[in-house]
């Protein structure tokens, strides 16, 4: 109803495609932020090979089993090998089918690694001198088998000289590769480079990564003896004996969910802000189903694309348009629902008066679209005061040994998820809340949230208290290169803030006899703290912000990313004609066509094929329709109980049935046909896994789906 062409639709398109750019490269940057010093730790240990005694190969075994998986793990390993006179070579487990396919890879990636790094040398070779250099390579290569390692000191010899590049042999997920292969070409290939000349005897190193999955156990609380036991399992003892192993671990799943996931929650930095709701979604796939970036960013990607394909306003989210191009793209029923998003709260007649400054944006629009930078820049400052808030916590739950837990109500994740709540109906946060989800411990409210901090300010060691201060605004002075010169005002105001606290607790020191008081310092910073955490609860940007640069519904995106098995199945068997009605609409042109009034000049409405009218068509042919009868056999299931009676649930659905049949005027079914059409409804539901025997009564049923929803939580109202 807001869109008059397809100008809209090719806005929200490039909306999206620049807002995806933008949320990729930013977890990829955190991703590379997350491994950068165990990738600098890796590349020191390899570049400064140790003193060998002995006919030893120096290598890296590296623990990354307690790490979230990311695909382009070796690739970002092998960029950082390869620095200044250093290649890596990495062979892959389906290249090491036998030895001497192995030895061929190894040989082959090497020669071709050593290429490009002469060619990057040497970009002003003329061409005569290149083409030279092939054809001795290729008359090199027919001297020599498949899999001859004595080809590389001639290759290397021809092409470097004297000074051979060091190679970084790279095998990623070692308990993929078959164990005998992968021996025999260990061995085989340090038993070789052991017999080099003393000048090239160091040109060697092998970097070994398994990435089998853990325990349930934290990989932190795995005790070292017990971490490297993957080397001896994999290894066998002539290999061993050739090689010196330094052992480094991978940051693991805490860490990455911390600084990759948490950080991209809080500062996405592409004008799209993502709420509680989703965090909660995209944890329960993290820690439950699938640990790794891609399903991460899976997640992420489908709720900018569900973003800017149902919501007409989001082609707003540049702020690149005019005026003129609102005429002619968008109907006025466009600066209606502007008003209505941004007066909202407003409405109650216990709501303050609308102030006089934003009073003008009622009837001009002119100055309702300007207003638009004006609210993307509240919005902006909001995620300020969150990155402000998430700072402070984060410094004080590691001064406070609370550090790394996420499984808590105290944890970053239950603060983070409380600070991006957004109100109805912007958010389909307490739709989604189950009766399970409701009492685990990740679902704080802000009252209960609040409350068990001041209880942990209490335990802060108060010998501790002033390097955390000081630890504090370090990390804020650090925040402020993330955000722009206007909200790191914001930043220098609470630092400002802080400083002037610690100042305060000491002069009250200086007036008791001592130089700082801890515990005045702890008490004022706890006072701060509340404070703090009320404005930011209370402090809340318009809803046209929140119409235009937010998302937080889960449903649509767990029912795209979870298969559909559960959320979609229950979905159609609850609302069939409802669903039928979305089916079509999602494979249908874009989202809000208006469909206009018979006097306007359209052909599309003329000829009857706009997209509202074929809507309003299948809607009409779904509610002429019947029920089917495994929807009305599941309306009676949703009211059973655990142990469901064949006999009474026949009952109940013959009663349905007659009693549609009469309203309808309509012959009602005879006794047979109603059981024939009862029995198929019954297995129907239990090929989808919604019913099962008992065991011991065989004419009943054990119900096996329960969805409670929650109204609401105790202490909700304190929020």
């Amino acid at each position: 109803m807001f869109e008059k062409n397809t100008e809209p639709a090719r806005m929200r398109y490039t909306a999206f495609a620049s807002a995806w750019r933008r949320a990729r490269e930013r977890l990829l940057q955190l991703l590379h932020t997350m491994y950068a010093p165990a990738l600098e730790s890796v590349v020191e240990n390899i570049t400064k090979i140790p003193m060998l005694h002995g006919n030893v190969v120096h290598g890296v075994a590296i623990d990354a089993s307690g790490c979230a998986t990311y695909e382009g793990i070796a690739a970002l390993l092998a960029d950082k090998l390869c620095c200044d006179k250093r290649i890596s070579v990495a062979v892959t487990p389906s290249q090491c089918t036998n030895l001497v396919a192995a030895l061929s890879a190894f040989v082959t990636e090497t020669v071709l690694q050593g290429e490009r790094a002469l060619a990057e040398a040497h970009r002003s070779t003329s061409f005569e001198a290149h083409d030279a250099k092939r054809a001795s390579m290729a008359a090199m290569f027919y001297t020599h088998e498949p899999g001859d390692l004595g080809l590389l000191p001639a290759f290397f010899d021809e092409s470097f000289g004297e000074e051979w590049p060091r190679v970084t042999l790279l095998l990623v997920g070692v308990e993929q590769y078959p164990v005998a292969v992968l021996n025999d070409f260990l061995q085989a290939l340090l038993t070789w480079a052991c017999t080099l000349p003393s000048a090239h005897a160091q040109w060697l190193s092998i970097v070994l990564v398994n990435t089998a999955p853990t325990p349930v156990l934290l990989h932190t609380r795995i005790p070292d003896n017990e971490r490297n036991v993957w080397v001896q399992a994999v290894l066998t003892q002539p290999v061993l004996h050739l090689l010196d192993l330094s052992h480094m671990s991978f940051p693991d799943k805490t860490v990455f969910w911390e600084e990759v996931v948490l950080q991209f929650f809080l500062a996405p930095q592409t004008g799209l802000w993502l709420g509680r709701s989703m965090l909660a979604m995209v944890r329960r796939r993290y820690w439950h189903i699938e640990a790794s970036w891609e399903s991460v960013a899976q997640c992420i990607r489908l709720c900018y694309q569900h973003h800017f394909h149902t919501r007409a306003m989001s082609a707003c989210a540049d702020c690149a348009f005019t005026e003129s191009q609102i005429e002619q793209s968008w109907t006025p029923e466009m600066y209606d629902a502007m008003r209505v998003a941004l007066f909202a709260e407003y409405a109650p007649s216990a709501a303050p008066k609308i102030p006089r400054s934003v009073r003008p944006l009622l009837r001009d629009n002119t100055k309702l679209l300007r207003h638009l930078p004006e609210v993307r820049a509240q919005m902006y400052a909001t995620e300020t005061m969150r990155i402000i808030m998430m700072t402070v916590l984060t410094i004080l739950f590691v001064y406070t040994d609370m550090h790394g837990i996420h499984g808590t109500r105290l944890s970053l994740t239950g603060c983070l998820a409380t600070l991006l709540e957004w109100d109805p109906p912007f958010t389909d946060w307490d739709k989604c809340r189950t009766a399970a989800s409701a009492l685990t411990a990740t679902t704080p409210t802000s009252a209960q949230l609040l409350a068990l901090l001041q209880n942990l300010c209490a335990t802060i060691p108060p010998s501790r208290i002033e390097s955390m201060l000081d630890a504090m605004l370090l990390a804020l002075q650090a925040r402020k290169n993330v955000v722009d010169h206007e909200n790191a005002l914001i930043i220098d105001e609470t630092t400002a803030r802080l400083a002037h606290l610690k100042s305060t607790a000491g002069a009250q020191g200086t007036q008791s006899g001592t130089d700082t008081d801890p515990l005045a310092v702890r008490d004022v910073f706890t006072a701060w703290l509340t404070d703090a955490w009320a404005d930011m609860r209370t402090y809340k940007p318009s809803g046209l912000g929140a119409a235009i640069w937010t998302y937080d519904f889960a449903d649509p995106i767990s029912a795209a990313s979870e298969g559909a098995a559960r959320a979609s199945l229950l979905i159609s068997l609850d609302e069939p004609g409802a669903s039928l009605a979305s089916m079509y609409a999602a494979v249908a042109g874009a989202s809000g066509q208006r469909q206009l009034a018979v006097e306007h000049d359209w052909p599309e409405q003329t000829l009857g094929g706009s997209e509202v009218a074929a809507l309003r068509s299948v809607l009409q042919e779904v509610q002429d329709a019947g029920v089917p009868d495994v929807c009305r056999a599941y309306a009676l299931y949703k009211d059973s109980a655990k142990f469901i009676n064949l006999a009474d649930w026949f009952d109940a659905f013959s009663h349905s049935l007659e009693a549609d049949a009469r309203a309808e005027n309509t012959p009602i079914p005879f006794q047979d046909a109603l059981q024939v059409r009862f029995s198929l409804a019954i297995n129907e539901l239990a090929h989808m896994g919604l019913l099962m025997p008992t065991g011991r009564k065989p004419e009943h049923l054990t119900r096996m789906v329960w969805d409670l929803a929650v109204d609401g939580l105790p202490g909700d109202g304190a929020q």
